[in-house]
């Protein structure tokens, strides 16, 4: 059973960083004794697959050369899932720094033969501006000694940068050992949020 596992994940490892035809064809067992053996898994990698072409949609042409440039994905080049994830996150990053903070980005994978097709699909979402500053969860402090170091200021835009630079400051203080920001809904008329 071990080995039966160990041969699956091997080859999802391989098909997981861009060998989509991977397959492990044998496993042999060459007993070393009463106690030992060694055991060896024949792999047939295959191609290792190219990005054909990477789309978005829901951006602006401005967005989408300023993300093309910030995401490890490029077209010509290998293909793995991990590089698809990174890209996600990164363009989750970029919306974020920018105030859109619930951008919804949605990515699939077109496989033809050994070519991948990438599509990243972008809705950015209002830009959000601090309305207030809540304050919970004190019990031996007083939340003055929270809101003192938050960055932003109501109006501001809630870019990612400055809600970790006031996470930051806030651990620095040593007064807290957890720290986590939420927003309420944003309001369509102001773009305002808690």
């Amino acid at each position: 059973h071990f080995l039966g596992y160990d041969r699956h994940a091997l080859r999802d490892s391989y098909r997981r960083h861009g060998y989509l035809r991977a397959d492990v064809e044998s496993v042999a067992i060459i007993y070393r004794g009463k106690s030992s053996a060694e055991v060896r898994f024949h792999v047939v990698e295959g191609p290792h697959a190219r990005v054909d072409a990477i789309d978005f949609e829901g951006l602006s042409a401005t967005d989408e050369e300023k993300i093309r440039s910030a995401i490890p994905l490029e077209a010509g080049g290998f293909f793995d899932f991990p590089a698809v994830e990174a890209s996600h996150a990164a363009i989750d990053s970029f919306y974020a720094e920018r105030g859109n903070v619930i951008a919804d980005t949605r990515d699939s994978v077109e496989v033809s033969g050994d070519n991948v097709r990438v599509r990243f699909r972008i809705d950015p979402g209002p830009l959000a501006l601090l309305r207030t500053t809540i304050v919970e969860g004190t019990r031996t402090t007083k939340p003055g000694f929270v809101s003192r170091e938050v960055v932003l200021r109501p109006g501001e835009v809630l870019a990612r940068s400055r809600l970790l630079e006031s996470q930051q400051r806030i651990y620095d203080s040593g007064l807290y050992n957890d720290v986590q920001f939420s927003t309420s809904e944003i309001d369509p008329a102001t773009r305002e949020t808690d």
